[in-house]
């Protein structure tokens, strides 16, 4: 049984360590007629204020899929793209959306000097692999846009669905973000003019791991066209992430809880 859409507009807040899943399709209607399907519904968030932030961000968004004979999708998180069979379990997908990642000066008076980094266009391609009760998901994401918001975030994940029966699904599993130099410099470095105007030391960041920690998730069927999906995230920040001065806290936690409906 397959876990439902995200589709999490907050999911690429630069707040939120919680990322949409490969696994993000409504579940199949044995009953749908027409070549399109669409889910809407709701979603609350609770994730960082920014990367390596202490302080907490909670929100409450809207949320949406549609979906063309199960290979075209568009959602707010994975934006316009197509998914394509590769293998027998694996799958492939591309898409063009928005990154939603940011920091602001206004999310703590530490980052003043520092210089905004907003919402991006970004490239995202992904593969995905199911084997009985397991799966494997590899995820890119680059930004594209101004040069102080571009960049590259790699995520790759594995879990098992310790339970899994008609009345829901319990997932289990462990994950790990990877970033390159520029993405590493933007989110997490501080150059020598922003030293000045910020008071923090400089710091060249470089590229490397920049995230690991497990993960649990749950999908429970409501109705016929209604259910439910959580998701809870426990990270600590490696590597150049952890030993920046913006790094307030390494240990960076973010939970998910949304309901949807089938039309």
């Amino acid at each position: 049984m397959r876990f439902p859409t995200l589709c999490v507009l907050a999911a690429a807040l630069s707040a939120s360590t919680i990322h949409a899943q490969s696994t993000d399709r409504p579940p199949a209607s044995p009953t749908a007629a027409s070549d399109w399907t669409f889910s809407a519904g709701a979603a609350v968030i609770a994730a960082p204020r920014y990367l390596g932030s202490s302080d907490t961000k909670i929100i409450a968004i809207p949320t949406f899929d549609i979906r063309y004979r199960d290979w075209l999708f568009i959602n707010p998180v994975r934006g316009v793209g197509a998914e394509v069979q590769l293998l027998e379990g694996l799958k492939g997908s591309a898409s063009i959306g928005a990154s939603l990642s940011e920091r602001k000066a206004k999310d703590d008076a530490r980052l003043k000097g520092l210089g905004d980094i907003g919402a991006a266009a970004a490239v995202r391609l992904g593969l995905e692999y199911d084997f009985g009760n397991a799966f494997v998901r590899g995820k890119l994401m680059s930004r594209l846009g101004s040069s102080n918001g571009r960049g590259t975030l790699f995520e790759a994940e594995a879990g098992y669905n310790v339970w899994a029966s008609r009345a829901g699904v319990i997932g289990l599993g462990l994950q790990a973000r990877a970033m390159d130099r520029k993405y590493a410099q933007n989110f997490f470095g501080v150059s020598s003019g922003q030293a000045l105007a910020s008071g923090l030391p400089a710091f060249e960041a470089g590229s490397g791991l920049q995230s690991v920690g497990p993960f649990a998730q749950l999908f429970v069927p409501i109705s016929k066209d209604w259910w439910f999906f959580g998701r809870a995230e426990y990270t600590r920040l490696r590597g150049d992430a952890a030993t920046s001065p913006i790094t307030q806290s390494r240990v960076q936690t973010s939970a998910l809880a949304t309901v949807s409906r089938r039309f």
